[in-house]
This record gives C-alpha cells, sequence and structure tokens, in this order.
C-alpha cells in the first residue's frame, strides 16, 4: 500500500455499543486516501473483536495486552500511522462522510501543518435520542504568521475549539519530528498535546463546517468526580496556556489572560458543583487568595451573560458563588440539554 493521505489513529476501550458505528462513518467517507488504526487498549468487551471483524488492507488493528489508557493507545497509534496527515477519532462519536474529502481540498490549497474544524455537540437522553444540538465553527482562516495563529488560537479556546485532538488534523512529520507524544494526564492530555504542538506550526487553516458529532450522553453524577482533580488540572490547563503565551507570545500575553479569566470562572462552577465536602466556603475563600485568580481577578469584568453569571466570582461572595455553583450542577446533571441551551455564551 502506498502512503495514504490520512492516518486516522482510533483508540478502542469498551466500545462494543459504538465502535461500529464509528467505523462505519470511515468506511463511507467520499474519499479513500486514508488508513484506520484501531488500537484496542486491552478491552473487557467484545471491542476487539468487532475491531478484527472490520480489518483488511485499509483497517488494521494494534491489540494491546495490558490497558495503558487514552493517550498510550494514541501513541502507540501514532507510532504506527504512515499517512501524511493524521486524525485522533474517538470511536463513541460520528463524522460526516464527506470530512477527509474538505480536509483533502484545503490540504491541496493550503498545504498547513495544522487544520481545524468545527463541531456538533449532541445531547442525548436516557432513552438514547438526541434531544438537542448545538453547532460551533471556527472562522474560515487561513493563519501564516507566528502572531496571528497564537492570536486565533486564543479565539478558538474562548469558543472551546482549541483543546480537542480530535477536530484537527495534523502534518505527521510535524509531530515525529519533533517527538511530540500524548502524556499521560487525566482531562487536559488533549490541550497539553496541542500546545506543544503549537510552537512549531507555521500554518494554520480552520475550516467552518461541522462535521465531527460529539456524543454528550447522561454519566454519573457531578460529585462522582473528585474536586482536587478536576479544578486541579484544569488550572493547570490555563496556567500551560499563560506559560506558552510569556515564553514564546508575549506581546499577546494580556490578551491570553483576558482570554483565560470567563474559563477560569467556568471551571470554577463547576468545581463548586462537584465539591461534596463541608468547608467549602473556607475552600472559596483559599482560591480567591491563590495567585492564578489574583493574576487574572484584573480580567474579569464581564458583560451581558457573564457578567450575570460569574458576577459572584468578580464580587468574591461565596454565599452566592456557592448558590450559582450548585444551581448550575444541578441542572446540568438533571436537564444537561436545557443546560447547553443556557450556557450560550462562547
Amino acid at each position: 500500500m502506498s502512503q495514504p493521505l490520512f492516518s486516522i489513529v482510533m483508540p478502542v476501550y469498551n466500545m462494543e455499543n459504538y465502535l461500529q458505528q464509528a467505523v462505519d462513518c470511515i468506511r463511507k467517507q467520499t474519499m479513500d486516501d486514508y488508513e484506520l488504526i484501531l488500537v484496542n487498549d486491552a478491552s473487557k468487551d467484545h471491542s476487539l473483536e468487532i475491531c478484527r471483524r472490520n480489518e483488511d488492507e485499509k483497517i488494521h488493528v494494534a491489540d494491546l495486552k495490558k490497558n495503558g489508557g487514552l493517550s498510550n493507545a494514541r501513541n502507540e497509534g501514532l507510532s504506527k500511522a504512515k499517512g501524511k496527515y493524521i486524525l485522533f477519532l474517538d470511536p463513541d462519536d460520528t463524522y460526516a462522510h464527506d470530512l477527509l474529502e474538505k480536509l483533502d481540498n484545503a490540504i491541496r490549497q493550503y498545504q498547513p501543518d495544522l487544520l481545524i474544524y468545527g463541531l456538533k455537540e449532541e445531547y442525548y437522553n436516557a432513552n438514547g435520542k438526541v434531544e438537542y444540538e448545538k453547532v460551533i465553527e471556527p472562522r474560515s482562516v487561513l493563519n501564516k504568521d507566528k502572531k496571528s495563529i497564537y492570536t486565533h488560537v486564543l479565539e478558538l479556546e474562548s469558543k472551546t475549539l482549541f483543546g480537542y485532538a480530535w477536530n484537527k488534523c495534523y502534518r505527521t512529520e510535524l509531530l515525529k519530528e519533533k517527538g511530540i507524544r500524548f502524556k499521560k494526564v487525566k482531562m487536559i492530555e488533549d490541550v497539553q498535546f496541542n500546545l506543544e504542538v503549537l510552537p512549531y506550526v507555521k500554518s494554520m487553516k480552520t475550516l467552518e463546517i461541522d462535521p465531527y458529532s460529539y456524543a454528550i450522553r447522561p454519566n454519573a453524577s457531578l460529585t462522582h468526580q473528585h474536586l482536587a482533580d478536576y479544578f486541579e488540572l484544569h488550572t493547570t490547563r490555563i496556567q500551560l496556556f499563560i506559560e506558552e503565551y510569556e515564553h514564546n507570545m508575549p506581546e499577546l500575553l494580556e490578551a491570553c489572560k483576558q482570554t483565560m479569566a470567563p474559563i477560569y470562572c467556568r471551571y470554577l462552577l463547576s468545581a463548586i458543583a462537584r465539591y461534596d465536602q463541608p468547608n467549602l466556603k473556607h475552600w472559596l475563600l483559599q482560591i480567591f487568595d491563590s495567585p492564578l485568580f489574583q493574576m487574572l481577578y484584573p480580567y474579569m469584568r464581564f458583560t451581558g451573560k457573564k457578567k450575570w453569571i460569574y458576577g459572584p466570582i468578580r464580587s468574591k461572595n461565596t454565599a452566592l458563588c456557592i448558590v450559582a455553583g450548585k444551581s448550575a450542577g444541578f441542572v446540568k446533571e438533571k436537564l444537561p440539554s436545557l443546560f447547553a441551551k443556557a450556557k450560550q455564551t462562547r
């Protein structure tokens, strides 16, 4: 087989209910210059059988005997990838049948190091039906200099489009030459990876399309996730952004902090919703005194919906912060589609 244009890496762990649909989305692509690498991460269900059933000259299976997690599975696929460009797609989502064709058209015209496309959030109810869809698309732009790339990345992050790995198409040689791999961390492995890629990107093309359907399904209670993991990891995410701009684009550092302020507030309200200990007020007072909060506080001047939602944080009113966070958490858990409609602030 000659070198394909695209390598598609799909990590698989206990995905028997969704995997075949994802593979079918790839098989039905309107252009077929690809290889699909299914990386079975020691699944305990029938995922490996489904992988093997689909194996052919275009679809390859890597069967890991020990579960190593998402990052390890992606890195295994990256090491085997032969395509000029690489995508990391999740097996519990779906993709438009012309995804690769649209990427191919952009590559032929621009030859970028990185392509970014939009997505459709699909909110499922307990019966497996989509209750609400939310489309998030970037502006169609070609960035060919460092400052414009970093400027556009802030816009993408404000729309939640930069952090994901699965709405991007990377030039494979760039990743392999620079030795960029996914780190074994929880929740923020994608954004950490993208921030490592960013300094080496000489051209970036964003496509005003939404070919990726991101499935958001009912899950366990918010309080099942530990606060320390959630908030510490997401504040680490913000710190990584600030450090990247401080080191590689200092002239945009103020703009970076301006972008991070509402994101920080969003994570803080979400952390409050997850907090299940009796000392929440004390914890909040500690947060208000933290260096990162103090750094971002001058940029917490909001208007419109954001002023109403994040006002308690700006005023450092612990009682109102708790009411806002717990209320938002209740709506998100019990009425996720209503929550999605209400948060149209980005």
